[in-house]
């Protein structure tokens, strides 16, 4: 017992000094699928205290290099990809899809579109075009209209604006990102399931309850395609997309980013995001309500993505 408390410890600094401290100790990761489920809140001879093996701190990198940078893309990436299909995810993963919906496995619903309103110290319109496998169109209204594009390998926003982080926030931190991520090489890591937010000493905790997975590989809506290691994390009662958590550094400082979808909708199939939330160290930095959501078949011939 010495022995794994030991390592767990170790897996813990390990996790905190490359700064991810999402969940105190005393979470606890309940038994697997073979074993029966104990009540919510006791502990059981399998119910342990999780920590992050070491060896997947270092695994994933070596197995999916970064993409080539420098390119010149004027028009909508042309990389192969496949249909998401409930076999090519791990079994923990395929209730999430059911519940997001066909867009993702089915030829016709490429193309989704939100449109509503965007917030930061004011408020205009906004309309989010995204079409698999990752193009990206953000048209804001107000007294300066303008558009920023996202062509999977090319953006029009700055390195370092606030444009930069808002391709990052609705591309790479979607639930989109975290399922086309198995099909295209930047497969996530199960971590668990049915995480608990406090201690893990109530005996009727009535709090969130999520699963967990890690992904390292590049940012590619960044300029630079900075590899980031982040967290995405769903609600483990209705298998909805929550949030997407990571560090940065900026200026020479950490700064904690949550990318939050915390509220759903749904028409017919599909299930859309009612609202986006990015925070950093705490502080909101930008919210996105969505009004009308949409989807539609996949198309280059409109120009949408096209970067002139």
């Amino acid at each position: 017992m010495d022995g794994a408390e030991d390592e767990c410890s170790r897996s813990q600094r390990v996790n905190n000094m490359i700064g991810f401290r999402f969940l105190s100790i005393g979470n606890r990761l309940p038994p697997r699928r073979e074993t029966p489920q104990a009540p919510l809140g006791r502990t059981t001879p399998r119910e342990l205290v999780w920590c992050p093996p070491l060896l997947a701190v270092v695994m994933i990198p070596f197995v999916l290099p970064p993409p080539a940078t420098g390119q010149n893309a004027t028009a909508v990436s042309a990389a192969p990809w496949r249909y998401i299909t409930p076999a090519s995810l791990p079994g923990d993963a395929r209730p999430c899809l059911s519940v997001y919906g066909k867009r993702l496995q089915v030829s016709g619903m490429e193309r989704t579109t939100l449109s509503g309103t965007y917030t930061t110290s004011t408020s205009v319109p906004v309309t989010i075009t995204y079409q698999i496998p990752n193009s990206m169109r953000i048209d804001l209204g107000g007294s300066a209209p303008r558009s920023i594009i996202f062509n999977g390998k090319t953006t029009t926003a700055t390195a370092g604006s606030a444009d930069e982080t808002l391709v990052e926030s609705l591309s790479d931190d979607s639930a989109e990102s975290y399922f086309l991520g198995f099909s295209s090489g930047a497969p996530a890591q199960w971590l668990g399931s049915r995480f608990r937010t406090d201690d893990g000493k109530a005996a009727n905790y009535t709090g969130p309850l999520y699963d967990i997975y890690r992904r390292i590989a590049p940012a590619v809506s960044v300029t630079g395609n900075p590899i980031r290691q982040k967290l995405y994390v769903f609600d483990s009662r209705t298998k909805l997309f929550n949030h997407t958590r990571y560090k940065i550094v900026r200026s020479g400082q950490p700064v904690t980013v949550m990318v939050t979808y915390p509220t759903w909708t749904k028409s017919g199939t599909e299930s859309f995001p009612a609202s986006i939330i990015r925070t950093e160290n705490g502080q909101q930095v930008f919210s996105i309500s969505v009004a009308a959501a949409s989807t539609a078949a996949g198309s280059t011939a409109d120009a949408v993505f096209t970067i002139h």
